[in-house]
């Protein structure tokens, strides 16, 4: 089979970034810049075309509650709670309370905190205790590669209809897995898995590190 896409130049991807809604968002700005501050870390941030599709995503589907398992520095939720309408909700789901301080303030200058619930600890036991009736239109997986599956399904029976899977490519290492590569061997399953769920319709997209866009089918 023939190759149906263009190379993607450092040039040419920069281009594409600049040229999207709320590319010179100055909050956005300052948010990436501050993690950007933290280091090495600062690698778990979605990249900025991603921002953009998380919200056009949520809004295309009319999306009303959301789960976020995985906030960091909040990049990602800003990028939900945005695309809602004024009584949304997204919980988002993270262990690290410097991280959510960092988030928690620009959400509230973004006038976002009213539509985000800040979940301290392990996202497994946040999911687990979130009551039997709680259900989401939406759900951002962007957390420990370990337990992708895990969440995956706890969140499924929750789902209303749509959901999101991220960093399915683990930076190409999916296709070269070694067995002392525990992370790069979990995501090769669960991509296989999806891709045969009959629960779901599903799509890996070639985008950031590899976006899986999965939907519920009832």
């Amino acid at each position: 089979m023939s190759l149906t896409f263009y190379p993607i130049t450092k040039e040419l991807y920069d281009y594409a970034v600049c040229h999207r809604t709320y590319a010179s968002d100055p909050l956005m700005q300052k948010l990436r810049s501050e993690t950007m501050a933290l280091g090495e870390i600062s690698e778990m941030a979605i990249p900025p075309e991603e921002e953009s599709f998380l919200s056009i995503l949520v809004a295309a589907c009319n999306a009303k509650t959301a789960i976020e398992v995985g906030t960091f520095t909040g990049i990602g939720s800003i990028a939900i709670a945005r695309a809602f309408p004024q009584y949304g909700k997204l919980v988002g789901c993270e262990i690290n309370p410097q991280w959510i301080a960092l988030a928690y303030k620009c959400w509230k200058e973004a006038g976002l905190e009213h539509k985000i619930e800040a979940k301290l600890g392990p996202a497994l036991k946040t999911i687990q205790e979130l009551e039997e009736e709680v259900r989401f239109d939406f759900a951002f997986i962007d957390a420990d590669k370990e337990n992708y599956e895990n969440y995956y399904e706890l969140l499924l029976p929750k789902m209303r209809q749509n959901g999101l899977l991220d960093n399915m490519f683990w930076r190409g290492r999916v296709l070269c897995s070694e067995k002392s590569d525990k992370d790069a061997l979990v995501l090769n399953r669960l991509n296989d898995k999806l891709s045969n769920d009959t629960r779901i319709e599903s799509v890996l997209l070639p985008i950031a590190d590899g976006v899986v866009i999965a939907r519920k089918k009832s």
